[in-house]
């Protein structure tokens, strides 16, 4: 399994995943898990791999593990900010954003017998990172949302020791 680069995600159209699909996906959403952490990635939607479904992985960054998402839609629940984002099927560029700063989200997870609905309430990053994916699904790329930043006029942000943090890519 490889990341698509560029104009190999641009359009694509992805169809809704139904319970009988979902165990032929779930071990591609494994392989998918993998290539993100190698990749150092904190998002990876399914056509970003040549997979034609609604369906994507996200990082949990309050514990580090990766949760599988199947047919996600959200809405808006306030005003919008401007963002940095980075993607996996553009590597080693940066783009600013508009988003929304929290969404109300209604996605389906696996239980092990069915899909099940969920709901939730995101800000900041997972919003942003659900935004992102979501946009995959729907053949919109930060390329076509985005403007490209110039790696000079990029802001550096360190952490509390000091080091450079790195903007993580979706």
């Amino acid at each position: 399994m490889e990341i698509l680069k560029d104009k190999d995600v641009e359009g694509i159209i992805c169809t809704p995943v139904k319970n009988e699909e979902v165990l032929d996906l779930l071990q591609k959403a494994e392989e998918m898990i993998e290539l993100c952490k190698k990749e150092d990635g904190i998002g990876l939607a399914a056509p970003q791999v040549g997979i034609l479904k609604n369906m994507f992985i996200r990082k949990n960054l309050r514990n580090q593990s990766f949760d599988i998402i199947f047919n996600p839609s959200f809405f808006k629940e306030g005003g919008t900010t401007n963002t940095v984002e980075g993607c996996l099927s553009y590597p080693e560029t940066h783009f600013y954003l508009k988003r929304f700063k929290r969404i109300g989200t209604i996605y389906y997870v696996w239980n092990g017998t069915e899909l099940i609905k969920r709901n939730e309430k995101l800000i900041g990053i997972p919003s942003f990172v659900f935004q992102h994916e979501t946009d995959h699904l729907k053949g919109i790329t930060v390329n076509m949302k985005g403007s490209v930043i110039d790696d000079d006029k990029l802001k550096k942000r360190t952490n509390q020791a000091g080091e450079e943090m790195k903007i993580p890519n979706i």
